[in-house]
């Protein structure tokens, strides 16, 4: 099984995140530290009523996918790309305001399944996911990230 970050966990996580330096050069990839928490940040809004994906395949094939990815010892490879120019400006001003925007997304997150205990929210590549379906995911896509840069 991959390491999986515990996002509900948010002193850890905070901590983990703050050990960051901005000079932080990945193992692979081109994104800087502050990229890697806006790419987060990004990513978890889309699962907490902020934003909406488009499901990109068959349902079928999601569901597929799904079982595989949320459930399996799936494990995000390498250098995937397809995910924005790392060239490109920042949204934040910094390190610690990148930090600040993803724990803000989070709390959302977790408000909005509070809200909305039977809502799901659609992944573009897994279809409709639960909140316990996002807090897996999301462990697996930090987990994939924290490697990137070391901190787990």
């Amino acid at each position: 099984m991959p390491p999986i970050v515990d996002i509900t966990d948010r002193v850890r996580l905070q901590a983990m995140l703050e050990s960051l330096a901005p000079n932080t050069l990945p193992t692979w990839g081109l994104m800087t530290p502050q990229k890697m928490i806006e790419h987060l940040s990004e990513n978890v809004s889309y699962t907490n009523g902020k934003r909406f994906a488009d499901l990109d395949i068959p349902l079928e094939e999601a569901l597929m996918r799904k079982e595989s990815a949320i459930y399996g010892d799936f494990e995000m490879p390498r250098g995937i790309g397809g995910f924005g120019d790392p060239n490109t400006a920042n949204r934040c001003a910094d390190i610690p305001a990148a930090i600040e925007e993803l724990l803000d997304e989070l709390k959302t997150f977790d408000f909005y399944y509070v809200e909305n205990p039977a809502a799901t929210t659609i992944h573009s590549g897994f279809g409709p996911l639960t909140h316990n379906e996002w807090i897996i995911w999301h462990g697996k896509h930090f987990g994939h990230h924290f490697r990137q840069f070391r901190l787990i």
